[in-house]
Protein backbone atom coordinates (compact mmCIF):
# COMPACT_ATOMS: atom_id res chain seq x y z
CA UNK A 1 0.00 0.00 0.00
CA UNK A 2 1.16 3.35 -0.45
CA UNK A 3 3.80 4.72 2.32
CA UNK A 4 2.94 6.10 5.87
CA UNK A 5 2.06 9.74 5.96
CA UNK A 6 1.96 9.76 9.34
CA UNK A 7 -1.13 11.73 9.55
CA UNK A 8 -3.48 11.38 12.49
CA UNK A 9 -6.95 10.55 12.08
CA UNK A 10 -9.15 13.26 10.58
CA UNK A 11 -11.94 14.51 12.72
CA UNK A 12 -15.67 13.00 12.24
CA UNK A 13 -13.93 9.66 11.25
CA UNK A 14 -14.86 6.88 13.59
CA UNK A 15 -12.13 5.35 14.73
CA UNK A 16 -13.11 1.75 14.94
CA UNK A 17 -14.72 0.37 11.45
CA UNK A 18 -16.44 -2.87 11.80
CA UNK A 19 -14.05 -5.05 13.66
CA UNK A 20 -11.15 -3.02 12.74
CA UNK A 21 -9.99 -0.21 14.66
CA UNK A 22 -8.11 2.36 12.62
CA UNK A 23 -4.41 3.55 13.97
CA UNK A 24 -3.45 5.66 11.27
CA UNK A 25 -3.27 6.97 7.56
CA UNK A 26 -1.52 5.31 5.35
CA UNK A 27 -2.29 7.08 2.25
CA UNK A 28 -4.96 7.89 -0.83
CA UNK A 29 -6.48 5.32 -3.41
CA UNK A 30 -8.58 6.15 -6.33
CA UNK A 31 -11.79 6.61 -4.10
CA UNK A 32 -10.77 6.96 -1.20
CA UNK A 33 -8.46 7.69 2.01
CA UNK A 34 -6.55 4.24 3.05
CA UNK A 35 -5.61 3.74 6.64
CA UNK A 36 -3.94 1.25 9.24
CA UNK A 37 -6.58 -1.16 10.73
CA UNK A 38 -6.05 -3.83 13.62
CA UNK A 39 -8.33 -6.33 13.82
CA UNK A 40 -8.67 -8.10 17.54
CA UNK A 41 -6.80 -10.23 17.05
CA UNK A 42 -4.02 -8.08 16.27
CA UNK A 43 -3.90 -8.50 12.28
CA UNK A 44 -3.27 -5.53 10.97
CA UNK A 45 -5.14 -4.50 7.31
CA UNK A 46 -5.39 -1.26 5.00
CA UNK A 47 -9.10 0.23 5.32
CA UNK A 48 -10.15 1.84 2.14
CA UNK A 49 -12.93 4.61 3.55
CA UNK A 50 -15.00 6.28 0.99
CA UNK A 51 -14.79 9.86 0.37
CA UNK A 52 -18.05 11.71 1.78
CA UNK A 53 -18.14 13.88 -1.63
CA UNK A 54 -17.33 11.13 -3.92
CA UNK A 55 -20.97 11.40 -5.82
CA UNK A 56 -19.74 7.71 -7.64
CA UNK A 57 -20.85 5.16 -5.00
CA UNK A 58 -21.07 2.87 -7.59
CA UNK A 59 -17.29 2.42 -8.28
CA UNK A 60 -16.87 1.67 -4.43
CA UNK A 61 -19.26 -1.35 -4.74
CA UNK A 62 -17.57 -2.70 -7.69
CA UNK A 63 -14.16 -2.59 -6.39
CA UNK A 64 -15.80 -5.00 -3.17
CA UNK A 65 -17.07 -7.40 -6.11
CA UNK A 66 -14.28 -7.29 -7.91
CA UNK A 67 -12.03 -8.14 -4.71
CA UNK A 68 -14.23 -10.92 -3.29
CA UNK A 69 -12.10 -13.45 -5.59
CA UNK A 70 -9.47 -15.27 -5.05
CA UNK A 71 -6.40 -14.61 -8.12
CA UNK A 72 -3.64 -16.01 -6.26
CA UNK A 73 -0.54 -14.97 -4.46
CA UNK A 74 0.12 -11.60 -6.82
CA UNK A 75 -3.07 -9.75 -6.51
CA UNK A 76 -3.80 -8.33 -2.97
CA UNK A 77 -6.17 -10.14 -0.67
CA UNK A 78 -9.78 -8.56 0.18
CA UNK A 79 -10.81 -9.14 3.66
CA UNK A 80 -14.02 -7.30 4.79
CA UNK A 81 -16.70 -4.49 3.70
CA UNK A 82 -19.26 -2.74 4.98
CA UNK A 83 -20.88 -0.35 2.15
CA UNK A 84 -24.09 0.43 3.84
CA UNK A 85 -22.27 2.18 7.05
CA UNK A 86 -22.79 5.64 7.40
CA UNK A 87 -19.28 5.20 6.57
CA UNK A 88 -18.05 3.31 3.86
CA UNK A 89 -15.11 0.88 3.95
CA UNK A 90 -13.08 -2.14 2.46
CA UNK A 91 -10.36 -4.06 4.50
CA UNK A 92 -7.73 -5.88 2.32
CA UNK A 93 -4.39 -7.06 2.71
CA UNK A 94 -1.61 -4.90 4.04
CA UNK A 95 1.39 -4.38 2.24
CA UNK A 96 4.14 -2.72 3.89
CA UNK A 97 7.09 -1.84 2.34
CA UNK A 98 8.26 -0.38 -1.22
CA UNK A 99 6.30 -0.12 -4.25
CA UNK A 100 7.77 -1.27 -7.37
CA UNK A 101 8.40 2.41 -8.19
CA UNK A 102 10.20 2.72 -4.76
CA UNK A 103 12.28 -0.03 -5.42
CA UNK A 104 13.64 0.82 -8.54
CA UNK A 105 14.16 4.95 -7.62
CA UNK A 106 16.15 3.45 -4.70
CA UNK A 107 18.10 0.57 -5.50
CA UNK A 108 18.03 0.50 -9.14
CA UNK A 109 17.10 -1.76 -12.23
CA UNK A 110 16.04 -5.21 -11.88
CA UNK A 111 18.28 -7.86 -13.55
CA UNK A 112 16.99 -9.98 -16.64
CA UNK A 113 16.40 -12.84 -15.12
CA UNK A 114 14.28 -10.66 -11.67
CA UNK A 115 12.56 -8.63 -14.93
CA UNK A 116 11.47 -12.44 -16.11
CA UNK A 117 10.22 -13.16 -12.22
CA UNK A 118 8.40 -9.99 -11.65
CA UNK A 119 6.73 -10.43 -15.30
CA UNK A 120 5.75 -14.22 -14.75
CA UNK A 121 4.30 -13.69 -11.37
CA UNK A 122 2.19 -10.49 -12.60
CA UNK A 123 1.38 -11.87 -15.58
CA UNK A 124 0.30 -14.99 -14.10
CA UNK A 125 -2.17 -12.90 -11.56
CA UNK A 126 -3.46 -10.66 -14.43
CA UNK A 127 -4.34 -13.79 -16.05
CA UNK A 128 -6.91 -15.01 -13.02
CA UNK A 129 -8.23 -11.51 -13.06
CA UNK A 130 -8.73 -11.88 -16.83
CA UNK A 131 -10.55 -15.27 -16.52
CA UNK A 132 -12.41 -13.98 -13.99
CA UNK A 133 -13.50 -11.02 -16.80
CA UNK A 134 -12.01 -8.30 -15.01
CA UNK A 135 -9.58 -5.82 -15.93
CA UNK A 136 -7.45 -3.18 -14.09
CA UNK A 137 -7.09 -0.67 -16.15
CA UNK A 138 -4.88 1.26 -13.76
CA UNK A 139 -1.62 -0.92 -13.71
CA UNK A 140 1.81 1.43 -12.90
CA UNK A 141 4.71 0.95 -10.60
CA UNK A 142 3.05 2.33 -7.51
CA UNK A 143 0.47 -0.24 -7.76
CA UNK A 144 2.78 -3.01 -7.91
CA UNK A 145 3.61 -3.25 -4.13
CA UNK A 146 6.40 -5.94 -2.72
CA UNK A 147 5.79 -8.49 -0.25
CA UNK A 148 8.32 -9.48 2.61
CA UNK A 149 9.03 -12.67 0.76
CA UNK A 150 10.25 -10.65 -2.50
CA UNK A 151 7.05 -11.37 -4.60
CA UNK A 152 5.14 -8.49 -6.00
CA UNK A 153 1.48 -8.29 -5.59
CA UNK A 154 -0.70 -5.86 -7.65
CA UNK A 155 -2.69 -3.42 -5.92
CA UNK A 156 -5.68 -0.38 -6.04
CA UNK A 157 -8.98 -2.09 -7.73
CA UNK A 158 -10.76 1.22 -7.50
CA UNK A 159 -10.87 1.52 -11.37
CA UNK A 160 -10.90 -2.21 -11.91
CA UNK A 161 -14.14 -3.07 -14.26
CA UNK A 162 -15.87 -6.30 -14.66
CA UNK A 163 -16.08 -6.71 -18.13
CA UNK A 164 -18.77 -9.19 -17.46
CA UNK A 165 -21.34 -6.82 -16.01
CA UNK A 166 -24.22 -4.76 -17.69
CA UNK A 167 -22.44 -1.55 -19.61
CA UNK A 168 -23.82 1.21 -16.93
CA UNK A 169 -20.29 2.16 -15.79
CA UNK A 170 -18.03 4.87 -17.34
CA UNK A 171 -17.73 2.21 -20.36
CA UNK A 172 -20.28 3.83 -21.90
CA UNK A 173 -18.92 7.50 -21.75
CA UNK A 174 -16.20 6.45 -24.78
CA UNK A 175 -14.35 10.24 -24.30
CA UNK A 176 -13.68 9.52 -20.46
CA UNK A 177 -10.72 8.26 -19.89
CA UNK A 178 -9.82 6.81 -16.07
CA UNK A 179 -6.19 5.52 -15.08
CA UNK A 180 -2.85 7.01 -15.58
CA UNK A 181 -1.70 8.08 -19.31
CA UNK A 182 2.02 7.63 -19.03
CA UNK A 183 1.16 3.89 -18.47
CA UNK A 184 -2.05 3.63 -20.56
CA UNK A 185 -2.30 1.59 -23.94
CA UNK A 186 -2.28 4.17 -26.84
CA UNK A 187 -5.71 2.97 -27.86
CA UNK A 188 -7.15 3.31 -24.65
CA UNK A 189 -5.81 6.52 -24.33
CA UNK A 190 -7.81 7.67 -27.37
CA UNK A 191 -10.85 6.39 -25.89
CA UNK A 192 -10.64 3.09 -27.80
CA UNK A 193 -12.40 0.04 -25.23
CA UNK A 194 -12.98 -2.33 -27.64
CA UNK A 195 -10.14 -4.67 -25.34
CA UNK A 196 -10.02 -4.16 -21.43
CA UNK A 197 -7.61 -6.97 -21.57
CA UNK A 198 -4.89 -6.26 -23.87
CA UNK A 199 -4.83 -2.80 -22.78
CA UNK A 200 -3.40 -4.25 -19.51
CA UNK A 201 -1.28 -6.49 -21.36
CA UNK A 202 0.49 -2.94 -22.74
CA UNK A 203 0.71 -1.35 -19.53
CA UNK A 204 2.88 -4.45 -17.54
CA UNK A 205 5.02 -4.80 -20.47
CA UNK A 206 5.44 -0.84 -19.78
CA UNK A 207 6.22 -1.60 -16.03
CA UNK A 208 8.23 -4.34 -16.70
CA UNK A 209 10.73 -2.19 -19.17
CA UNK A 210 10.86 0.84 -17.08
CA UNK A 211 11.92 -1.97 -13.79
CA UNK A 212 14.58 -3.18 -16.37
CA UNK A 213 15.35 0.31 -17.52
CA UNK A 214 14.78 2.88 -15.38
CA UNK A 215 13.39 4.84 -18.39
CA UNK A 216 9.71 6.09 -18.10
CA UNK A 217 7.14 5.60 -20.87
CA UNK A 218 7.45 9.42 -21.12
CA UNK A 219 10.87 9.30 -22.22
CA UNK A 220 9.88 7.69 -25.67
CA UNK A 221 12.52 8.12 -27.51
CA UNK A 222 14.71 5.85 -25.14
CA UNK A 223 11.73 3.74 -23.55
CA UNK A 224 10.66 2.05 -26.63
CA UNK A 225 14.64 1.04 -27.42
CA UNK A 226 14.66 -0.64 -24.21
CA UNK A 227 18.20 -0.38 -23.69
CA UNK A 228 20.47 -3.23 -21.59
CA UNK A 229 17.99 -5.66 -22.16
CA UNK A 230 18.70 -8.20 -24.59
CA UNK A 231 16.96 -11.41 -26.57
CA UNK A 232 14.35 -12.86 -25.78
CA UNK A 233 13.23 -10.80 -23.09
CA UNK A 234 13.19 -8.39 -25.55
CA UNK A 235 11.35 -9.63 -27.75
CA UNK A 236 8.26 -10.63 -24.94
CA UNK A 237 8.09 -6.75 -24.37
CA UNK A 238 8.26 -5.71 -27.50
CA UNK A 239 4.74 -8.27 -28.14
CA UNK A 240 3.42 -6.53 -24.79
CA UNK A 241 3.79 -2.92 -25.99
CA UNK A 242 2.70 -3.37 -29.77
CA UNK A 243 0.47 -0.64 -31.05
CA UNK A 244 -2.00 -2.68 -33.01
CA UNK A 245 -3.61 -4.42 -29.20
CA UNK A 246 -4.66 -7.92 -31.48
CA UNK A 247 -0.60 -8.55 -31.76
CA UNK A 248 -0.08 -8.49 -27.68
CA UNK A 249 0.00 -11.49 -26.30
CA UNK A 250 -2.82 -12.52 -23.74
CA UNK A 251 -1.66 -12.81 -20.04
CA UNK A 252 -1.09 -16.61 -19.77
CA UNK A 253 0.80 -16.70 -22.63
CA UNK A 254 2.86 -14.06 -21.22
CA UNK A 255 3.21 -16.14 -17.67
CA UNK A 256 4.48 -19.00 -19.81
CA UNK A 257 6.87 -17.18 -21.61
CA UNK A 258 8.53 -15.14 -18.87
CA UNK A 259 8.63 -18.63 -16.66
CA UNK A 260 10.58 -20.09 -19.26
CA UNK A 261 13.06 -16.91 -18.90
CA UNK A 262 12.95 -17.01 -15.52
CA UNK A 263 14.12 -20.13 -15.04
CA UNK A 264 10.40 -21.69 -14.21
CA UNK A 265 9.88 -21.19 -10.57
CA UNK A 266 12.79 -19.07 -9.53
CA UNK A 267 11.58 -16.29 -7.21
CA UNK A 268 12.93 -13.04 -5.70
CA UNK A 269 14.25 -14.58 -2.76
CA UNK A 270 13.13 -16.02 0.62
CA UNK A 271 13.47 -13.33 2.49
CA UNK A 272 13.98 -9.03 1.76
CA UNK A 273 17.61 -9.48 2.38
CA UNK A 274 17.44 -12.32 -0.30
CA UNK A 275 16.02 -10.10 -2.54
CA UNK A 276 18.29 -6.94 -2.31
CA UNK A 277 21.26 -9.25 -2.65
CA UNK A 278 19.85 -10.96 -5.56
CA UNK A 279 18.39 -7.71 -7.34
CA UNK A 280 22.14 -5.60 -6.83
CA UNK A 281 24.49 -8.42 -7.72
CA UNK A 282 22.55 -9.36 -10.76
CA UNK A 283 22.57 -5.66 -12.16
CA UNK A 284 26.42 -5.40 -11.07
CA UNK A 285 27.23 -8.52 -12.14
CA UNK A 286 25.24 -7.87 -15.65
CA UNK A 287 26.89 -4.72 -16.14
CA UNK A 288 30.56 -6.25 -15.74
CA UNK A 289 29.64 -8.92 -17.93
CA UNK A 290 31.14 -11.17 -15.28
CA UNK A 291 29.47 -14.69 -14.81
CA UNK A 292 28.28 -16.76 -12.07
CA UNK A 293 30.83 -19.87 -11.03
CA UNK A 294 29.35 -22.14 -9.11
CA UNK A 295 31.45 -22.97 -5.66
CA UNK A 296 32.56 -26.53 -4.73
CA UNK A 297 31.06 -28.43 -1.95
CA UNK A 298 33.34 -27.11 0.73
CA UNK A 299 33.34 -23.33 -0.70
CA UNK A 300 29.63 -23.48 -0.62
CA UNK A 301 29.08 -24.76 2.85
CA UNK A 302 31.44 -22.06 4.11
CA UNK A 303 29.96 -19.00 1.52
CA UNK A 304 26.19 -20.32 3.38
CA UNK A 305 28.12 -19.86 6.85
CA UNK A 306 29.71 -16.57 5.92
CA UNK A 307 25.94 -15.55 4.70
CA UNK A 308 23.89 -16.48 7.52
CA UNK A 309 26.28 -14.75 9.67
CA UNK A 310 25.97 -11.09 7.55
CA UNK A 311 22.55 -11.70 7.32
CA UNK A 312 22.22 -11.86 11.17
CA UNK A 313 24.47 -8.71 11.52
CA UNK A 314 22.51 -6.38 8.75
CA UNK A 315 18.94 -7.78 9.00
CA UNK A 316 17.97 -4.35 10.31
CA UNK A 317 18.97 -2.28 7.66
CA UNK A 318 16.89 -4.03 5.00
Amino acid sequence: MPDDLGESLPAGLPPVLGRYTLLRALGAGAMGRVYLGQDQDGTQVAVKVLKTDDIERWRFDREVAVLSGDFGDAVAKYYDADLEAATPWIAMEYLPGMNLRQRVERKGVLSERVVATVGMRLADGLAALHRAKIAHRDLKPVNIMIRETGDPVIIDFGLAIDTAAPATDDRTATRIVVGTEQWMAPEYAQGDRSDFYRADIYSLGAILVYAGTGVLPSEAGKFFRLDGLGEPLTELLRAMLAQDPTERPKAAACAKRFAALAGEGRTLGHSVADMEAELSSGAKRERSGARRVAPSVPNAKAAAAHLRAAYSKTKDLV
